[in-house]
């Protein structure tokens, strides 16, 4: 962690208008981080200056990067903000509904399973709906409502980068999902 701090210190000393770093979080401990995630977004977003980031962590991409480059075998796989990637690569959401827990399963039979939608009532009055387009969520609150459910919580949950590339891993690799050849 000390090595990758002293790295780190010497290639900021010199304020550069650009910066490469690779895996810039390995070794390093979680108050480390945190600043150094300061320290990126201060120099990108305040002085202008234009950080290039090497890492396998997406979740670090994601709160860092306005654009990401994702490669495989040398090649770029796609190209984007974080979230433009999310929606085109993972375009279906898991949403969970908050519903009166006596209208559970009325509404579980209102969503039903139609177009490939998975459903699943959860404890208490929450109903998990996965594989839904976003476009499509106005009208499964409006189902729910038409068929007299009390709805008290709706909440989309966005695809992340990580969601992205695993669906790009998946395409690149047939349905196994494992990253290895079909």
């Amino acid at each position: 962690g000390m090595k990758q701090r002293l790295a780190l210190a010497r290639a900021l000393v010199h304020d550069p208008d650009l910066l490469f770093l690779d895996e810039p979080t390995a070794g390093l401990d979680p108050a480390a981080t945190h600043q150094l995630h300061n320290t990126v977004r201060e120099m990108s977003r305040s002085r202008g200056r234009t950080v290039v980031l090497c890492t396998h962590n997406l979740v670090e991409a994601q709160a860092l990067s306005d654009r990401v480059a994702v490669l495989g075998e040398g090649r770029l796989l796609a190209l984007g903000t974080p979230s433009e990637l999310a929606r085109r690569m993972a375009p279906r959401l898991e949403v969970s509904i908050e519903v009166d827990p006596a209208q559970k399963e009325a509404a579980v039979r209102a969503i039903g399973s139609d177009n490939g939608l998975s459903v699943v009532a959860e404890r208490g009055g929450t109903v998990r709906v996965t594989g839904i387009v976003r476009d499509a969520v106005p009208a499964l609150a409006a189902r729910l409502i038409g068929a007299g459910v009390a709805l008290y919580r709706l909440d989309p949950h966005e695809p992340s980068l990580t969601d992205a590339y695993f669906a790009l891993q998946q395409g690149r690799h047939g349905e196994r999902g494992d990253g290895g050849t079909p």
